[in-house]
């Protein structure tokens, strides 16, 4: 099979797009519209940066665990945020799947369960990942879906650094 060299210019420039290490600046974050509900996700669940620099993603792996209740167990990871700052891991879960708004309370890992607040430090280049793990029942029952948003944020009072995902729907094992 012959490859045409006419388009040798249109793969190098796609190369070049997909390689290329820039990112939204605080300019073009702050004029984006508001998240959106991105559907049914649990991998690479985008964060943005809404206040200060940064980029990234939540990967969440519900479990069969706790056979019928919520086990979740999830890695988040930045890049380009602030450097060699600690950032809360947070999460905000509606169970009214209807309203694609995400309008819950915004909650640190693990609670409700025992255990040090999840947090993570970024590097000097800004870099920085956590691991969390949540057991929930109630409400949350095998097959139950529900919308939740993650967020990482650096101050709960003053924030000046925060990362933040569109709402997704998550469905319990």
């Amino acid at each position: 099979m012959r490859f045409s060299t006419a388009l040798y210019p249109v793969a190098v420039a796609a190369v070049l797009a997909a390689c290329s290490d820039q990112h939204p600046t605080i300019t073009e974050v702050a004029t984006t519209p508001a998240p959106q509900f991105s559907g049914i996700q649990t991998h690479a669940i985008e964060l943005v940066a809404v206040v200060g620099t940064g980029y990234g993603a939540v990967n969440v792996t519900p479990t069969a665990e706790d056979q019928g209740t919520f086990h979740v167990q999830g890695q988040v990871h930045i890049r380009g945020a602030a450097p060699n700052t600690q950032y809360l891991v947070q999460r905000a879960p509606d169970l009214n799947v209807a309203d694609p708004a995400c309008t819950g309370p915004w909650i640190s890992f693990p609670v409700p369960n025992a255990g040090p607040i999840v947090t993570l430090t970024t590097s000097p280049a800004g870099a920085g990942a956590a691991h969390f793990e949540l057991g929930v029942g109630g409400a949350f029952t095998s097959g139950t879906p529900f919308n939740v948003r993650f967020r990482v944020i650096d101050d709960l009072a003053n924030p000046t650094s925060v990362l933040m995902s569109d709402c997704v729907t998550v469905v319990v094992k």
